[in-house]
Protein backbone atom coordinates (compact mmCIF):
# COMPACT_ATOMS: atom_id res chain seq x y z
CA UNK A 1 0.00 0.00 0.00
CA UNK A 2 1.14 3.50 -0.74
CA UNK A 3 2.55 4.87 2.51
CA UNK A 4 1.04 8.30 1.94
CA UNK A 5 -2.46 6.89 1.51
CA UNK A 6 -1.97 4.62 4.52
CA UNK A 7 -1.03 7.61 6.65
CA UNK A 8 -4.02 9.60 5.41
CA UNK A 9 -6.43 6.73 6.13
CA UNK A 10 -4.93 6.28 9.59
CA UNK A 11 -4.88 9.96 10.52
CA UNK A 12 -8.16 11.00 8.90
CA UNK A 13 -6.57 13.52 6.52
CA UNK A 14 -9.41 13.67 4.00
CA UNK A 15 -7.90 16.45 1.86
CA UNK A 16 -4.64 14.58 1.32
CA UNK A 17 -6.57 11.36 0.73
CA UNK A 18 -8.68 12.98 -2.02
CA UNK A 19 -5.60 14.54 -3.59
CA UNK A 20 -3.79 11.21 -3.75
CA UNK A 21 -6.79 9.37 -5.19
CA UNK A 22 -7.52 12.07 -7.75
CA UNK A 23 -3.94 11.77 -8.97
CA UNK A 24 -3.89 7.98 -8.93
CA UNK A 25 -7.21 6.13 -8.31
CA UNK A 26 -5.46 2.75 -8.48
CA UNK A 27 -3.89 3.43 -5.07
CA UNK A 28 -7.15 2.16 -3.55
CA UNK A 29 -6.32 -1.33 -4.80
CA UNK A 30 -2.94 -1.54 -3.08
CA UNK A 31 -2.71 -3.73 0.02
CA UNK A 32 -0.69 -3.97 3.22
CA UNK A 33 1.30 -7.18 3.90
CA UNK A 34 -1.76 -8.43 5.82
CA UNK A 35 -3.86 -7.66 2.73
CA UNK A 36 -5.73 -4.81 4.36
CA UNK A 37 -7.14 -2.24 1.97
CA UNK A 38 -7.26 1.50 2.71
CA UNK A 39 -10.91 0.79 3.54
CA UNK A 40 -9.85 -1.53 6.39
CA UNK A 41 -7.40 1.05 7.73
CA UNK A 42 -9.84 3.97 7.74
CA UNK A 43 -12.48 1.79 9.38
CA UNK A 44 -10.13 0.58 12.11
CA UNK A 45 -9.23 4.13 13.09
CA UNK A 46 -12.81 5.37 12.97
CA UNK A 47 -12.60 7.96 10.19
CA UNK A 48 -16.06 7.98 8.68
CA UNK A 49 -15.20 10.74 6.20
CA UNK A 50 -12.39 8.65 4.72
CA UNK A 51 -14.60 5.54 4.76
CA UNK A 52 -17.32 7.37 2.83
CA UNK A 53 -14.82 8.72 0.30
CA UNK A 54 -13.35 5.27 -0.35
CA UNK A 55 -16.77 3.63 -0.51
CA UNK A 56 -18.05 6.13 -3.06
CA UNK A 57 -15.00 5.56 -5.25
CA UNK A 58 -14.69 1.77 -4.97
CA UNK A 59 -17.72 0.00 -3.50
CA UNK A 60 -16.29 -3.44 -4.28
CA UNK A 61 -13.80 -3.01 -1.42
CA UNK A 62 -16.66 -3.48 1.05
CA UNK A 63 -16.63 -7.21 0.32
CA UNK A 64 -12.85 -7.63 0.11
CA UNK A 65 -11.38 -9.66 2.99
CA UNK A 66 -7.90 -9.40 4.43
CA UNK A 67 -5.73 -12.40 5.33
CA UNK A 68 -7.95 -13.12 8.34
CA UNK A 69 -11.04 -13.07 6.17
CA UNK A 70 -12.18 -9.81 7.77
CA UNK A 71 -14.16 -7.39 5.64
CA UNK A 72 -14.28 -3.71 6.62
CA UNK A 73 -17.59 -4.51 8.36
CA UNK A 74 -15.87 -7.11 10.55
CA UNK A 75 -13.29 -4.48 11.47
CA UNK A 76 -15.97 -1.89 12.23
CA UNK A 77 -17.99 -4.29 14.40
CA UNK A 78 -14.91 -5.39 16.35
CA UNK A 79 -13.65 -1.84 16.85
CA UNK A 80 -17.08 -0.60 18.01
CA UNK A 81 -17.52 1.87 15.15
CA UNK A 82 -21.31 2.13 15.29
CA UNK A 83 -21.52 5.16 13.00
CA UNK A 84 -19.45 3.41 10.33
CA UNK A 85 -21.42 0.18 10.67
CA UNK A 86 -24.65 2.13 10.26
CA UNK A 87 -23.37 4.10 7.29
CA UNK A 88 -22.06 1.06 5.42
CA UNK A 89 -25.17 -1.04 5.95
CA UNK A 90 -27.46 1.80 4.95
CA UNK A 91 -25.46 2.39 1.78
CA UNK A 92 -25.11 -1.30 1.08
CA UNK A 93 -28.85 -1.92 1.18
CA UNK A 94 -29.94 1.31 -0.50
CA UNK A 95 -31.02 1.76 -4.09
CA UNK A 96 -28.12 4.15 -4.70
CA UNK A 97 -25.54 1.37 -4.49
CA UNK A 98 -24.43 0.63 -8.07
CA UNK A 99 -21.30 -1.49 -8.25
CA UNK A 100 -21.66 -4.62 -6.15
CA UNK A 101 -25.03 -4.60 -4.46
CA UNK A 102 -28.44 -4.76 -6.08
CA UNK A 103 -30.11 -4.31 -2.70
CA UNK A 104 -31.71 -7.26 -0.90
CA UNK A 105 -29.97 -10.60 -1.25
CA UNK A 106 -26.54 -9.36 -2.35
CA UNK A 107 -26.37 -6.85 0.46
CA UNK A 108 -27.39 -9.44 3.04
CA UNK A 109 -24.82 -11.88 1.63
CA UNK A 110 -22.06 -9.33 2.24
CA UNK A 111 -23.41 -8.57 5.70
CA UNK A 112 -23.28 -12.30 6.53
CA UNK A 113 -19.73 -12.93 5.29
CA UNK A 114 -17.54 -14.89 7.70
CA UNK A 115 -13.86 -14.57 8.47
CA UNK A 116 -11.41 -17.46 8.67
CA UNK A 117 -12.68 -18.36 12.15
CA UNK A 118 -16.24 -18.45 10.88
CA UNK A 119 -17.22 -15.29 12.74
CA UNK A 120 -19.84 -12.96 11.33
CA UNK A 121 -19.96 -9.27 12.14
CA UNK A 122 -22.40 -10.11 14.95
CA UNK A 123 -19.95 -12.60 16.49
CA UNK A 124 -17.30 -9.87 16.48
CA UNK A 125 -19.60 -7.31 18.08
CA UNK A 126 -20.70 -9.71 20.83
CA UNK A 127 -17.20 -11.08 21.50
CA UNK A 128 -15.98 -7.54 22.09
CA UNK A 129 -19.02 -6.51 24.18
CA UNK A 130 -20.00 -3.84 21.68
CA UNK A 131 -23.64 -3.64 22.71
CA UNK A 132 -24.93 -0.91 20.41
CA UNK A 133 -23.35 -2.49 17.35
CA UNK A 134 -24.75 -5.90 18.27
CA UNK A 135 -28.25 -4.53 18.86
CA UNK A 136 -28.18 -2.68 15.55
CA UNK A 137 -27.04 -5.77 13.64
CA UNK A 138 -29.76 -7.93 15.20
CA UNK A 139 -32.36 -5.34 14.23
CA UNK A 140 -31.11 -5.09 10.64
CA UNK A 141 -30.67 -8.84 10.11
CA UNK A 142 -31.95 -11.19 12.84
CA UNK A 143 -30.66 -14.09 10.74
CA UNK A 144 -27.10 -13.21 11.75
CA UNK A 145 -27.84 -14.78 15.13
CA UNK A 146 -28.37 -18.17 13.48
CA UNK A 147 -24.76 -18.63 12.34
CA UNK A 148 -22.24 -20.66 14.33
CA UNK A 149 -18.52 -20.10 13.93
CA UNK A 150 -15.88 -22.77 13.30
CA UNK A 151 -15.95 -23.88 16.94
CA UNK A 152 -19.75 -24.11 16.99
CA UNK A 153 -20.33 -20.88 18.92
CA UNK A 154 -23.42 -18.83 18.15
CA UNK A 155 -23.71 -15.15 19.08
CA UNK A 156 -26.29 -16.17 21.70
CA UNK A 157 -23.84 -18.60 23.27
CA UNK A 158 -21.14 -15.92 23.43
CA UNK A 159 -23.55 -13.40 24.94
CA UNK A 160 -24.79 -15.87 27.56
CA UNK A 161 -21.25 -16.95 28.43
CA UNK A 162 -20.21 -13.35 29.03
CA UNK A 163 -23.35 -12.36 30.92
CA UNK A 164 -24.71 -9.93 28.33
CA UNK A 165 -28.39 -10.07 29.28
CA UNK A 166 -29.52 -7.34 26.89
CA UNK A 167 -28.07 -9.12 23.87
CA UNK A 168 -29.39 -12.49 25.03
CA UNK A 169 -32.89 -11.02 25.24
CA UNK A 170 -32.61 -9.32 21.84
CA UNK A 171 -31.54 -12.55 20.16
CA UNK A 172 -34.19 -14.65 21.88
CA UNK A 173 -36.91 -12.26 20.77
CA UNK A 174 -35.70 -11.96 17.18
CA UNK A 175 -33.78 -15.00 16.09
CA UNK A 176 -34.35 -18.53 14.90
CA UNK A 177 -34.19 -21.61 17.11
CA UNK A 178 -30.85 -22.66 15.58
CA UNK A 179 -29.09 -19.80 17.39
CA UNK A 180 -28.33 -21.68 20.62
CA UNK A 181 -25.15 -23.58 19.76
CA UNK A 182 -21.88 -23.38 21.65
CA UNK A 183 -18.47 -25.00 21.65
CA UNK A 184 -17.91 -28.57 22.87
CA UNK A 185 -21.59 -29.40 22.57
CA UNK A 186 -22.62 -26.78 25.10
CA UNK A 187 -25.62 -24.51 24.74
CA UNK A 188 -26.17 -20.93 25.80
CA UNK A 189 -27.77 -22.14 29.04
CA UNK A 190 -24.79 -24.40 29.77
CA UNK A 191 -22.48 -21.41 29.36
CA UNK A 192 -24.60 -19.33 31.70
CA UNK A 193 -24.45 -21.96 34.44
CA UNK A 194 -20.77 -22.85 34.00
CA UNK A 195 -19.69 -19.21 34.02
CA UNK A 196 -21.77 -18.47 37.11
CA UNK A 197 -24.13 -15.93 35.58
CA UNK A 198 -27.06 -16.56 37.88
CA UNK A 199 -27.10 -12.78 37.96
CA UNK A 200 -25.91 -10.79 34.97
CA UNK A 201 -22.97 -8.53 35.63
CA UNK A 202 -22.12 -5.85 33.08
CA UNK A 203 -18.69 -6.49 31.59
CA UNK A 204 -16.23 -3.63 31.57
CA UNK A 205 -16.62 -1.18 28.75
CA UNK A 206 -14.50 -2.24 25.83
CA UNK A 207 -14.72 0.48 23.23
CA UNK A 208 -12.54 -0.84 20.43
CA UNK A 209 -9.96 0.97 18.36
CA UNK A 210 -7.88 3.92 19.39
CA UNK A 211 -10.05 5.72 21.91
CA UNK A 212 -8.54 8.58 23.81
CA UNK A 213 -9.43 10.04 27.17
CA UNK A 214 -12.64 12.01 27.14
CA UNK A 215 -14.63 9.51 25.10
CA UNK A 216 -13.40 10.47 21.63
CA UNK A 217 -11.31 8.52 19.18
CA UNK A 218 -8.46 10.13 17.32
CA UNK A 219 -10.79 11.26 14.53
CA UNK A 220 -12.58 13.47 17.04
CA UNK A 221 -15.72 11.32 16.99
CA UNK A 222 -17.39 10.43 20.24
CA UNK A 223 -16.32 6.93 21.20
CA UNK A 224 -18.95 4.50 19.98
CA UNK A 225 -21.02 2.27 22.19
CA UNK A 226 -20.94 2.67 25.93
CA UNK A 227 -22.48 -0.57 27.23
CA UNK A 228 -26.01 -0.33 28.50
CA UNK A 229 -27.05 -3.41 30.38
CA UNK A 230 -30.30 -4.46 31.93
CA UNK A 231 -30.96 -4.77 35.64
CA UNK A 232 -29.12 -7.42 37.64
CA UNK A 233 -31.70 -10.13 37.93
CA UNK A 234 -31.61 -13.89 37.93
CA UNK A 235 -30.66 -14.79 34.38
CA UNK A 236 -32.59 -18.01 34.11
CA UNK A 237 -35.67 -16.49 35.72
CA UNK A 238 -35.79 -13.44 33.46
CA UNK A 239 -34.91 -15.11 30.17
CA UNK A 240 -36.96 -18.15 31.06
CA UNK A 241 -39.92 -15.84 31.51
CA UNK A 242 -39.55 -14.71 27.91
CA UNK A 243 -39.72 -18.29 26.71
CA UNK A 244 -42.72 -19.11 28.85
CA UNK A 245 -44.62 -16.00 27.76
CA UNK A 246 -44.00 -16.75 24.10
CA UNK A 247 -42.08 -13.49 23.54
CA UNK A 248 -38.96 -15.39 22.55
CA UNK A 249 -38.28 -18.44 20.43
CA UNK A 250 -37.91 -21.38 22.80
CA UNK A 251 -34.51 -23.09 22.67
CA UNK A 252 -34.28 -26.86 22.17
CA UNK A 253 -34.18 -27.72 25.86
CA UNK A 254 -37.39 -25.74 26.47
CA UNK A 255 -39.06 -27.21 23.41
CA UNK A 256 -38.28 -30.68 24.69
CA UNK A 257 -39.93 -29.86 28.01
CA UNK A 258 -43.05 -28.82 26.10
CA UNK A 259 -42.94 -31.84 23.83
CA UNK A 260 -42.18 -29.59 20.90
CA UNK A 261 -39.34 -31.62 19.33
CA UNK A 262 -39.86 -34.80 17.41
CA UNK A 263 -37.78 -37.89 17.77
Amino acid sequence: MDQRLYNSAKSGDILHCKQLLNENPSLLLKLTPHENTPFHIATQFGHKNIVAEIYNRQQSLLAQPNLDGDTPLHVAARANRISIVGFLIEEMLSSSCKDIVNRGNRGIAILRMRNKWGNTVLHEAVRNHNLRVAEFLIKVDPGLACFENNTGESPLYLAARDGMLTIVKRILMAACSSAYGGSDGQTALHATIVEGHSEIQAPEEEAGGDVVEGGEDESGEVADGAPEFGPDRGFEAEVGGLWESGEAVAPPWKAEERGGLGQ
